[in-house]
């Protein structure tokens, strides 16, 4: 161990949650087999999530054998030999990453990164043992009470036969983790010895207090029985609490010299009775990795995650956890072009508005800006004290310490904190010399390591700057699509609020209205019965609240389609769906338990919505479906979301619904340009049903949104008034 930790830099880093990544890839893992059932079902997602770590700069990755035990999938109706098989099939799995990993190094595979120095360093492959109540799937690996039965030789015999087969896996080393008690760390030394075990092994225990391990036993007493074995090669900690940690580490380091290893999990608690994570006060991501340092002096030397962590918190982890970050981020001289070798970036102050009016009040350089130049001097300096001064991560791009442009990084809040949102400018002068490219890549290498939580970044770019296109893929980022009319660029009057005008004009006595200069009124087609016509939108008539479908298109079995507001005394039939699992398997929200949530729900959310309407069958609700404003630049575009009782799944009612809304939204909201829906990639029936209403598949948006507390991929639709009346 102390040679690998030498060859690592004096601390080696470990890999974070397996089963929290199983399941952000969709798996269903609340099964006694829990992260193992993945073996069976899904190996080649376990090798995925293996990589995943590695390529976030783990050196050490764990097996999913934690809870692959031959009691388990015997369980399951597999036989002896086909449990033994998985068991040692969890550490090839692991093996097969390391050696895909290390040959993508060896070929440069990651070249667009500025640090790929992982290949110089040792990766292990752990070979991982879980205690006796994780088998039992009943929450007592949390608590370690297996009752009086339960004794020394009954651990023994147990573990036995698993610790026989990954001994003999091919990995480097064994990890018995989240150890309950004295008694089983007492089982398994023995075991080291009986079966004269020729790999070495750490011991990791969990504690719920700070002091002592789940059951009570004093964790110097835990860890003095592991420090009595030969083979154990380091002691310490993992799904504990964060802020418990710190307290165990001087603890250990009392009774043994042997390296500390620390692998907590999010500070969150687990539910052995609901088998969920629950949010407590505990720590954020971003607070965990802040703790890193303060571990590393008292003592440990190998870090990682466990439950409910994922590939940001080891990434962020994997940066040497003595640095502090600093507020100005220096390019690394070596990768400058000699032309200008001391960029650096640091906040943009007050005193840099000489500076900042130079990049600011240039046309070339505002063209695809929200903002228009700036004209004077004050107006820079108020946008300085304002804007950027609060501003959570805007930085100044300098040379030689003198701003030649900024560079920013947004946060959002929510569902949508996994991502953030990169905004660049540079003075003119210096286009076309990489000086945005390399700015970009240092933001990279700064905010991930700031900002733990975040798991994605993106950068919306107009379709002509194509420089600006370039400068993100040279920096590695994906192009993911076209989102098409998403974004407005403008000032004055919108074209909202020249048609929110036509009513008042009308009162005043006016009776023929239209459009000059920079104005486009596009004929809406509207349709009865077969034969279309073309009509306008009168300003002095409100649409109606009820849309009925056309019932010459309806399938006879739903021949009574329509949408209406939805009202409190729908709240038992809102019930029906709400309530629903199947249902609300893909929304942000959970099922609903109760009516009285029901109810306030609707009082609360649906009544004041802008555009909330019931998909209803003989005019009873069977469904939702709503189209969500948005304002400022972002006013030209509306969200659309749906839902529907699962019974009435697979009959096309919400591919009518969806079709009944853009029909009526374009005309009751005409500066809307731009209708469009994410669905989350496995959600391939929801769309099918976008696909089927006329909307255009754009790309597929990486960890966009957080689904039940996990970041999502989600596939973006649009619809486009042009689209409509075409």
């Amino acid at each position: 161990m102390a040679d690998f930790l030498a060859g690592c830099g004096g601390y080696a880093v470990v890999d974070g949650g397996l089963a929290t990544e199983l399941e952000r890839h969709g798996q269903d893992l609340n099964d006694p087999l829990w992260s193992a059932k993945c073996l069976i079902s899904f190996p080649q997602l376990v090798r995925r999530v293996h990589l995943d770590y590695l390529e976030a700069g783990a050196n050490v990755i764990i097996s999913a054998s934690y809870q692959a035990t031959i009691q388990g999938f015997e369980a399951k109706g597999l036989s002896i030999e086909e449990a033994e098989t998985l068991i040692k099939r969890s550490v090839e799995i692991a093996c097969e990453a390391r050696e895909i990993y290390l040959q993508r190094c060896a070929k440069g595979y990651w070249d667009f990164l500025d640090s790929p120095k992982i290949d110089r360093h040792p990766v292990l492959v752990a070979a991982s043992v879980g205690s006796y109540g994780a088998y039992l799937a009943d929450g007592s690996e949390y608590s370690g009470n297996y009752g009086a039965s339960v004794t020394l030789e009954t651990l023994k015999e147990f573990h036995r036969r698993r610790l026989q087969i990954l001994a003999n896996s091919g990995a480097d080393l064994i990890a018995f983790e989240t150890i309950p008690n004295k008694l089983e760390a007492q089982a398994y030394v023995e075991l080291l010895k009986e079966e004269n075990i020729d790999i070495p092994a750490w011991f990791s225990f969990s504690s719920a207090d700070g002091t002592n391990v789940v059951t009570g036993d004093p964790i110097t007493e835990c860890a003095n029985i592991a420090d009595s074995c030969s083979q154990v090669v380091a002691v310490g900690i993992n799904c504990t609490p964060p802020r418990l940690i710190h307290g165990l580490i001087l603890s250990i380091r009392k009774v043994t010299n042997k390296p500390v290893i620390i692998y907590p999990n999010s500070g969150e608690t687990y539910n052995a009775e609901t088998k969920q994570w629950e949010k407590t006060r505990g720590e954020t991501e971003e607070d965990f990795v802040s703790y890193v340092g303060k571990w590393r002096n008292a003592g440990a030397c190998l870090f990682g995650g466990c439950c409910r962590t994922t590939p940001n918190t080891i990434r962020a982890i994997s940066r040497k956890p003595n640095m502090e970050v600093t507020s100005v981020v220096q390019l690394d001289q070596t990768k400058a072009k000699d032309e200008y070798p001391n960029l650096s970036l640091r906040p943009l102050q007050v005193s840099d508005v000489d500076d900042f009016m130079v990049w600011a009040s240039d046309e070339k350089v505002t063209r695809f800006c929200a903002w228009e130049p700036y004209t004077n001097k004050e107006d820079g300096l108020n946008y300085i004290k304002n804007i950027v001064v609060p501003h959570p991560w805007l930085r100044a791009i300098c040379i030689d310490d003198r701003p030649v442009g900024a560079i920013s990084v947004s946060a959002n809040s929510g569902n949508d904190k996994c991502r953030g949102e990169l905004g660049y400018v540079l003075a003119s002068k210096y286009w076309g010399k990489g000086i945005v490219t390399r700015a970009v890549k240092m933001v990279v290498d700064t905010i991930f390591v700031e900002w733990p939580h975040l798991e994605r970044l993106g950068a919306l770019v107009d379709v002509e700057n194509v420089g600006s296109q370039r400068v993100l893929e040279k920096a590695g980022f994906q192009r993911e699509g076209v989102l098409r009319k998403y974004f407005i660029k403008t000032r004055g009057e919108t074209e909202e609020d020249f048609v929110s005008y036509v009513g008042k004009w009308r009162n005043a006595g006016a009776c023929l209205y239209g459009g000059c200069c920079g104005l486009l009124l596009t004929p809406l087609e509207l349709y009865q019965g077969d034969q279309p016509k073309f009509s306008y939108k009168k300003p002095s008539m409100e649409v109606t609240s009820v849309v009925q479908l056309d019932q010459t298109k309806a399938k006879d079995e739903f021949l009574n389609l329509s949408l209406r507001p939805l009202q409190v005394s729908d709240v038992d039939d809102f019930m029906v769906w709400a309530s629903d699992e199947k249902v609300t398997r893909f929304c942000t929200w959970e099922p609903y338990t109760n009516k009285e949530d029901g109810l306030n729900y609707i009082k609360n959310k649906v009544v004041p919505h802008p555009w909330f309407r019931a998909i209803c069958v003989d005019d009873r609700p069977v469904g939702a479906i709503s189209v969500s404003a948005n304002s400022g630049n972002d006013k030209c575009r509306g969200e659309l979301g749906y839902v529907l009782a699962s019974k009435y799944w697979g009959k096309g009612i919400v591919t009518r619904a969806v079709k009944m809304v853009v029909d009526t939204v374009f005309v009751e909201w005409p500066h809307l340009e731009r209708l469009e829906a994410l669905v989350d990639v496995e959600n391939v029936g929801s769309q099918r049903v976008l696909e089927k209403a006329g909307f255009q598949r754009e790309g597929v948006l990486r960890k966009y949104f957080i689904v039940k507390g996990r970041s999502r991929d989600m596939v973006m639709f649009s619809l486009l008034s042009t689209d409509y009346q075409s």
